[in-house]
């Protein structure tokens, strides 16, 4: 069983014999890119709030992968932003301090 992080990057799953993966998602090699939304018990919460509109994201409704994919990139995620903002895809920290300015 590996633990496997929203860039692909794995590791054994062995965090203190918890069991769990916390933030990365457990899966086995031969386990599909999509069963990952299966496995966050949030999946149907977090999309009813999930404001992203970029259509082609594989993250939508799974925090913990939408959080780390835009830390790695020095963003924050859709929902820190007005609609407004969010339509414009600028994700920079730059972006979220003008809209909180407004």
């Amino acid at each position: 069983m590996f633990c496997q992080g929203a860039n692909g990057g794995r590791r054994r799953a062995d965090l203190g014999g918890r069991g769990g993966c916390d933030i990365m998602r457990r899966v086995d090699d031969d386990t599909p890119e999509e069963a990952h939304v299966a496995d966050c018990k949030n999946h149907e919460k977090n999309m009813a709030r999930c404001n992203c509109t970029y259509e082609p994201c594989s993250r939508k409704g799974i925090c913990c992968e939408c959080l780390a994919y835009h830390q790695r990139a020095g963003e924050l995620p859709a929902c820190y932003f007005p609609a407004a903002v969010e339509r414009t895809y600028d994700r920079s920290i730059a972006a979220f301090i003008r809209a909180q300015k407004r």
